[in-house]
């Protein structure tokens, strides 16, 4: 049986994926989107991040990405947030990041419908 830490453990790693998922959606890494995604990374992390590892993580997800596919690796991190609450957090934060370069991208708001209707939200 998992514990609990092990749950919670698992859906900030979700919330941070998908976070960073959003910021690479339109292959266009913007400052401002970088500061939310870091921002998020801080208050979901149960350990301290350094500036090195929030690299390495960007670059892997983005290479996941580029081999997957945007919407193969967010499935299984969308199924990892079971409640409301976390889905809505996890949405806010998307919309945020999406909004940050003060332009809204296809690709971007194709990802953030695609969550919301995985979730039926």
């Amino acid at each position: 049986m998992i514990d609990k830490e092990e749950i919670i453990r698992k859906q900030n790693e979700a919330i941070i994926k998908l976070s960073i998922l959003m910021m690479i959606a339109d292959r266009d890494i913007h400052d401002e989107e970088y500061k939310s995604v870091i921002e998020i990374i801080d208050k979901h992390s149960m350990y301290e991040v350094t500036e090195e590892h929030i690299s390495d993580l960007v670059s892997e997800i983005s290479f996941k990405r580029e081999q997957m596919g945007l919407y193969e690796i967010s499935s299984d991190l969308i199924s990892t947030l079971k409640s409301n609450k976390l889905r809505i957090q996890a949405l806010e934060y998307l919309k945020d990041i999406m909004n940050r370069d003060n332009f809204i991208h296809e690709q971007e708001l194709k990802f953030f419908n695609h969550i919301k209707e995985s979730w039926n939200i």
